[in-house]
């Protein structure tokens, strides 16, 4: 890697980065330890949900429209996996009352209903 003047690093495969760019993006995207128990502990009951129902990883996973892997890396509490596939195992096993109960919004919120400012000149043509 070679210093250029610009205060930047650039490697022979000649992509630009800023020192520490990576270390900044781990912290930026990655979740806490309790985060991480509470994802795997999801993971677990879904596991056990299944085995309840008498289905099969194979059988689970066609049901929610994914991948045996996906679906073990649902098991495993794998955080990567995409909020959508969660909405359908609770849906089908008939938690999507639960999810509709996150993020309360007070009834006195300000934010509820406001409304976006009308675009002022500057707008396309």
């Amino acid at each position: 890697m070679a210093y250029t003047r610009l205060g930047r690093f650039h490697n022979k495969n000649k992509n630009w980065y800023y020192p520490g760019i990576l270390v900044i993006l781990q912290s930026m995207f990655s979740i806490t330890e309790k985060e991480s128990k509470s994802v795997i502990a999801l993971g677990e009951r879904l596991r056990i949900r299944r085995i309840d129902r008498g289905d099969t990883q194979a059988k689970f996973a066609a049901r929610l429209g994914v991948s045996i892997p996906t679906y073990q890396r649902m098991e495993r509490g794998d955080p990567g996996v995409a909020l959508g596939h969660w909405v359908r195992a609770l849906r089908l096993l008939g938690g999507l009352e639960a999810f509709d109960g996150l993020f309360p919004v007070p009834l006195l919120c300000s934010a509820r209903n406001r409304r976006r400012a009308p675009r002022q000149g500057g707008g396309r043509t």
